[in-house]
This record gives structure tokens, C-alpha cells and sequence, in this order.
């Protein structure tokens, strides 16, 4: 939720209160056990409509990310949880990781209980302009793959943005 409040801060500025515009939280991250009732009802007291559950794989050390066993007990987790809350609606997901050629870090079978799949870059940012744009066209055409994440790679003050050409 931090990426919303400086989302926030933005729209903000430009005259646009934050509540009129957010709906969601696109990207909450919670390790086990911390799905519940909790988180659920600080997104409802936002007013926001669904929250998306997508934890990072495996891949993505420095995030704590899950193996295919981890997502399938945080599926079961969200599951029992949707029957409790309705509102907001959880949405069962993962933020996974482009490996070098363009494929993803989890398998087909565990990204199919997903109801939505971020794919970002986590490595190997100083790729040609030419191997980059093959990586990430071949991961975005996966059928399961919902949104591009850090479509820059941008890190301010920390990593110059990645090189690369979206396709039309």
C-alpha cells in the first residue's frame, strides 16, 4: 500500500482526492499468516472494491518470495477467506519473475489457480536493447500473465531504467 499513498501524494497535488480514484489495492504482499479478516477490512474502510494478493516467487530473494507449495497453501488461505468476506473481493495472484530468455519462475499448473499474474524483471537489467524487448514480448504473451510490472526497471537514485521497445 506504500506505492498508493505516494500514489496519493501525486494525484494529490493535482487538485484529485486519492479516494475518488483508488479502488484497489493492485499488489499487497502478505506472507502467511497475515491473510485475513484484518487486512481485508482495512482495504473495505478505504473503500476499496478488491484487493489482489500477489506475493513475489521464488526468484525474487530479497522479497521473501514463495515456491509453487507456498502459493498453493496461500490459495487454500484466500479460498477459506473469500467465504467469510465479500467485500472487498480477494483476488488470488503472484508477481513472477522474467527469467533471462523470457520465461516465467512458476510453472503453468500453479499460475492457472491465479485469478491475475503480474510479470516484472528482477535481473540481468544490463541486457541489449534488442534481448530485452525479446525477453519481456515473450512473457507478456504468456496466456496467463495479466500486467507488466516495472515496465522501466527503474530504480531513482539506485538503477537507470532498463532498455527496451514496446511492440505495437
Amino acid at each position: 500500500m506504500r506505492a498508493y499513498r505516494n500514489a496519493a501524494r501525486t494525484i494529490g497535488t493535482l487538485g484529485t482526492p486519492v479516494e475518488t480514484v483508488l479502488k484497489t489495492d493492485g499488489h499487497a504482499l502478505q506472507e502467511l499468516p497475515g491473510i485475513g479478516p484484518e487486512m481485508v477490512g482495512a482495504c473495505e474502510a478505504r473503500g476499496y472494491e478488491y484487493v489482489a494478493i500477489t506475493d513475489h516467487t521464488k526468484a525474487v530473494r530479497v522479497a521473501g518470495g514463495l515456491t509453487a507449495a507456498g502459493f498453493r497453501k496461500q490459495t487454500r488461505a484466500i479460498d477459506a477467506l473469500r467465504k467469510r468476506v465479500s467485500t472487498p473481493f480477494v483476488l488470488k495472484g503472484a508477481e513472477v519473475d522474467i527469467l533471462e530468455d523470457g520465461s516465467l519462475d512458476l510453472d503453468d499448473e500453479t499460475l492457472a489457480v491465479f485469478d491475475i499474474v503480474i510479470a516484472s524483471v528482477h535481473s540481468r537489467f544490463t541486457m541489449s536493447k534488442a534481448e530485452m524487448t525479446r525477453r519481456i514480448v515473450r512473457a507478456v504473451q504468456h496466456p496467463r500473465v495479466h500486467i507488466l510490472g516495472h515496465p522501466t526497471g527503474r530504480l531513482i537514485g539506485g538503477r537507470e531504467p532498463i532498455r527496451w521497445t514496446c511492440p505495437r
